[in-house]
C-alpha cells in the first residue's frame, strides 16, 4: 500500500470537527467546507455520490447547479491541505462522486475501534490491567459527540451510535475496575454515569456491587430502593431479575466481598470469564454465589463499536470457535466490511463475559466503494510527530493513565462557534493541573451577551482529557434576583461525586470541607457560570491544584483568586458575518453581501444579538437580509426584533440594570439621551446633578456590571465613557418610561449643561 508525500495528517471527528496537519491545527470555518469534509471523512477509504454530497451539504435547500458548487467545495479543500503541506490527493475524483482516503493519517474513529478490540483480546486473555490501559486511551479520545456542533441529517444516526460505543466502553472499563478490586475508585464514576443513563439497570447492578465491597452495604440498599421506586413511577415496571438477585445476594450476605480469583484458563472450561453464571451448570463457575465471578458480578455486557470510518477495508478472520483461531477467508466480493487493522489479520481473539450480548454494528453504508490503493510515493515528513502543546481548539492532553470517566456536568457545545481563539488558547493553557497547591482558577468577564458562558463551555470540553475525574458545572445564577446559595451548591455537587442524600452533613462550612476532601488530589474542573459575589465563589473552590476552576461574570469578582482574566469583547467584522452565515446560509450571504454587512451593523457586532437574528433567518428561510436589515433599522422597534424562542438581548440587559442603585440607572437614562458615543468624566456629574463623589460612584457601579465601558483617558486623571448602541438602545426605552425630560431643578436638556469640549460631534454608535 503506498503512502501520500507531505506532512502527517490527523482527523478528529469525536468531538467538534478537526484536522491537524504537521500538528498545527487547519482552520475551516465556512460551513460548507466542514460538511463536505465530514461527509468524506464519515466514509473514508470509499466513494461518496455527489447527489449525497450535495444534500448532506444544503438539506434540501440545493444551489442551482449542485453538482459544479460540490466540485467547488471539492476543490477548496483539497487547495487547504495542499496549503498547509499534506498531499491534496488525498480527495480522489471516483465516479459518480468523491472519496477521501485516510490511509497512513490518523483517525480517531478507527483508532478507537482498534483499541477496542485489543482490550476484547486483552481481558479475554486475563491482562485486565492491559485492558483497561487501552480503554482509557480510547475513552480519552472523546472531545465531545461525533462532530459535535454540526448537526446534519446525514449522520445522526451515526452520532447516536458512537455515542453508545462510549457509553459501552465506559461500562467495561468500569467492569474492569470492579474486577480488579478498585470498588471505591469506580463508585464516583458510576454514581454520575448512573444520573446519565437512570434507566440502564446494568450501571445500577455495577454500583450495588462497588458500594457493597466498599463495606456501605445500607447505601447499596437503598440504592436498590430508589431503583425500585423509579421505575415504578416513571416505566410502570419493576427491577429486572440481575438487580433483584443481587438485592436477595446483599441481604443475606451472600455476595462475596472481593472479586473472584482471575485464572488465564480458556473459556469453555467453566471459568467465571467464559459466560454468565445462569449459562454454567451448577458447581461451574459459580463459586461463592452468583455474583462471585470477577467480571459479570461487575456487570458484564457490551456493545460493538459502529463501523469507524476510515478502518482500511481488508478480509477478517471468522473463527468457528472461541476456542483457537481459524484461518481467514477471503475477502466477499462486495464491499468489505471494516476490521482493526492493529491485530494480526490471521488471530481470533477469544471474548469473556465483558464483550456477550452485542448488537450487530450499523450497517455498511450504500454506494460505498473501496477506494483504489494510492499511487506509492516516499514520505518526506514522519507518520506521526510528536504533540505539540496545546493550541486553540486543540483538547489539552490526557492525564497521564486516566480516562475521563468522571461526572460530566458541562452543557453542550455550541455549534456556532466563532472565532475567540486567542481567548481559547489562554484558558486551556492557565488551568493545566498544577504540581504545587495553588489553584489554577481563570475568569471570563464582560458585558450582557458577549459569550462569556460559550467561551467558558468551549474551553472546558477542550480541558475535559487533563480532568478525567470529573468537570463540575453551576449557573450561580449571579444575575438573577436571588443567587444560587453555596450551600446548595455544594451539596449537588458532592451528590454527584458519590455522597448519598443520606450522609449529606448540613452547613456550608461542613459542606465545604467535604468537598475539598474529595476533591484533594483528585483532577477535577469546577466551572462556576455567572458567578455574583467572591463571597458566592470562595467556598466552592478545591483546595488543591490537581484541581482547575472557570468563573464567568458580568463583574470580575474573581479578581482575589484569578491568575488570568479574558474578557471576550465584540467580534470582528468578519466574524460577525460568519457567525450570521450559520443562520442565514452561505447563499443569503452571497448574494446579499451589503444587507447582511447592515445587519452586522444593527446589532453592533454583539455576538447574543447576532446569534438571535441567525436564529430568526434560519427559522425564517424566505426571508431575505435585506428585509431582516429593514425590520432593524428602525432604532424604536430593534429590540423588539431581537428576541427568539425565549431569548431576548433585552431581557440580558435588564438584570445589570436592576442590579446598581437609582442614581446609576438615573445616570445611564441620561447617557442614553444623549446624541454622542462618549462624554467625558468631568460632564457626568452636571448630567447627574451631583457631586463628583456621588457621580464618579455611580458611573463606576456602571462601569462594573459592564453598562458603560470606559474607552481611554481624557486630560489629565480623567476618562471617557461610552455605551453600546444596544444598552443606548434599552436606556433610551427606560429613560421614556421614567425620566425623558429632565426634572424642573436640572437643565431642560441632558446637553445643556456641557460646554461643547465634553460632548465630541461623532456618530452614535449604532
Amino acid at each position: 500500500m503506498g503512502q501520500f508525500p507531505g506532512a502527517a495528517v490527523e482527523f478528529r471527528l469525536l468531538g467538534p470537527l478537526e484536522v491537524r496537519v504537521a500538528g498545527r491545527l487547519l482552520p475551516l470555518t465556512a460551513p460548507r467546507l466542514r460538511y463536505a469534509l465530514a461527509l468524506l471523512l464519515l466514509h473514508a477509504n470509499h466513494t461518496v455520490p455527489v447527489a449525497e454530497l450535495a444534500e448532506g451539504i444544503w438539506e434540501g435547500r440545493l444551489p442551482a447547479d449542485p453538482a459544479n458548487q460540490v466540485a467547488v467545495c471539492v476543490s477548496l479543500l483539497r487547495r487547504r491541505l495542499g496549503r498547509a503541506g499534506a498531499d491534496a490527493r488525498r480527495i480522489l475524483t471516483v465516479p459518480p462522486g468523491y472519496a477521501l482516503t485516510a490511509r497512513d493519517a490518523e483517525l480517531d474513529t478507527a483508532l478507537v475501534r482498534r483499541l477496542r478490540s485489543s482490550a476484547d483480546a486483552c481481558a479475554a486473555d486475563g491482562r485486565l490491567e492491559e485492558a483497561a490501559a487501552l480503554l482509557h486511551r480510547a475513552l480519552s479520545l472523546w472531545r465531545g459527540p461525533l462532530l459535535g456542533g454540526m448537526d446534519r441529517r446525514a449522520w445522526r444516526p451515526q452520532v447516536r451510535a458512537w455515542e453508545e460505543e462510549r457509553v459501552a466502553l465506559r461500562e467495561k472499563w468500569a467492569e474492569l475496575h470492579l474486577a480488579l478490586g478498585r470498588h471505591e475508585r469506580v463508585t464516583s464514576e458510576l454514581a454520575a454515569f448512573v444520573q446519565e443513563h437512570p434507566f440502564s439497570e446494568r450501571p445500577r447492578a455495577q454500583l450495588m456491587t462497588a458500594l457493597y465491597r466498599s463495606g456501605r452495604r445500607a447505601d447499596a440498599l437503598r440504592l436498590y430502593r430508589d431503583t425500585v421506586r423509579l421505575f415504578e413511577e416513571r416505566l410502570g415496571t419493576a427491577p429486572g431479575p440481575e438487580l433483584r438477585r443481587l438485592q436477595r445476594e446483599i441481604l443475606r450476605g451472600t455476595l462475596p466481598r472481593s472479586p473472584a480469583p482471575r485464572t488465564s484458563a480458556p473459556p469453555g472450561d467453566g471459568h467465571p470469564e467464559d459466560g454468565h453464571p445462569e449459562d454454567a451448570p451448577p458447581g461451574k463457575g459459580r463459586p461463592g454465589g452468583a455474583d462471585g465471578e470477577a467480571l459479570r458480578d461487575a456487570g458484564g455486557g457490551a456493545r460493538t463499536a459502529p463501523a469507524a470510518p476510515g478502518d482500511v477495508p481488508r478480509p477478517g478472520p471468522h473463527a468457528p470457535s472461541p476456542a483457537r483461531p481459524a484461518p481467514p477467508r477471503p475477502a466477499p466480493a462486495g464491499p468489505p466490511e471494516p476490521r482493526p487493522a492493529l491485530l494480526p489479520p490471521s488471530w481470533t481473539p477469544r471474548l469473556p463475559a465483558l464483550a456477550r450480548r452485542t448488537p450487530p454494528p450499523p450497517a455498511a453504508p450504500r454506494h460505498r466503494d473501496p477506494l483504489p490503493t494510492p499511487p506509492p510515493a516516499t514520505p518526506t515528513h514522519p507518520a506521526h510527530p510528536a504533540p505539540g502543546p496545546a493550541g486553540p481548539h486543540r483538547p489539552v492532553r490526557a492525564a497521564e493513565g486516566r480516562a475521563p470517566a468522571g461526572p460530566c456536568l458541562l452543557p453542550g457545545d455550541l455549534r456556532a462557534f466563532v472565532g475567540r481563539e486567542r481567548e481559547v488558547a489562554a484558558l486551556t493553557g492557565a488551568l493545566s493541573p498544577a504540581a504545587t497547591g495553588q489553584v489554577p482558577l481563570a475568569a471570563v468577564t464582560g458585558g450582557a451577551g458577549t459569550g462569556k458562558t460559550v467561551l467558558a463551555v468551549r474551553a472546558a470540553h477542550l480541558l475535559r482529557p487533563a480532568f478525567p475525574d470529573g468537570q463540575l458545572y453551576v449557573d450561580l445564577r449571579g444575575t438573577h434576583p436571588r443567587p444560587a446559595a453555596p450551600e446548595e451548591v455544594l451539596g449537588r455537587f458532592l451528590r454527584q461525586l458519590g455522597t448519598p442524600a443520606s450522609a449529606l452533613p448540613d452547613g456550608l462550612e461542613p459542606r465545604a470541607e467535604t468537598y475539598r476532601a474529595l476533591l484533594a488530589d483528585r483532577r477535577v474542573l469546577v466551572v462556576l457560570d455567572d458567578a455574583a459575589s467572591a463571597a458566592q465563589i470562595r467556598p466552592l473552590l478545591p483546595g488543591t491544584g490537581s484541581c482547575a476552576v472557570l468563573v464567568t461574570g458580568r463583574a470580575r469578582v474573581a479578581s482575589p483568586f484569578a491568575a488570568l482574566g479574558v474578557e471576550p469583547g465584540l467580534l470582528p467584522p468578519g466574524q460577525a458575518l460568519e457567525l450570521l452565515r450559520h443562520g442565514a446560509g452561505e447563499a443569503r450571504l452571497a448574494a446579499e453581501p451589503e444587507a447582511a454587512r447592515r445587519v452586522v451593523e444593527f446589532c453592533g457586532r454583539l455576538p447574543l444579538a447576532l446569534g438571535v437574528v441567525a436564529a430568526r433567518l434560519a427559522a425564517k428561510p424566505h426571508w431575505t437580509l435585506d428585509r431582516m436589515a429593514a425590520r432593524l433599522a428602525d432604532a424604536r422597534g430593534r429590540l423588539d426584533e431581537l428576541e427568539h424562542d425565549g431569548v431576548a438581548v433585552r431581557a440580558r440587559i435588564a438584570p445589570s440594570y436592576e442590579a446598581v442603585g437609582p442614581d446609576a440607572r438615573r445616570l445611564l437614562r441620561r447617557l442614553a439621551l444623549l446624541p454622542v458615543p462618549e462624554v467625558a468624566d468631568r460632564a457626568v456629574a452636571r448630567l447627574l446633578g451631583a457631586g463628583r463623589e456621588a457621580a464618579e460612584a455611580a458611573v463606576e457601579q456602571l462601569v462594573d456590571v459592564r453598562l458603560v465601558e470606559a474607552v481611554g483617558p481624557d486630560g489629565p486623571g480623567g476618562l471617557r465613557y461610552r455605551l453600546h448602541g444596544l444598552v443606548r438602545l434599552f436606556a433610551a426605552e427606560r429613560a421614556v418610561e421614567a425620566d425623558a425630560v429632565v426634572s424642573a431643578t436640572g437643565p431642560a436638556h441632558p446637553t445643556a449643561a456641557f460646554p461643547d469640549e465634553d460632548l465630541p460631534h461623532h456618530p452614535v454608535v449604532p
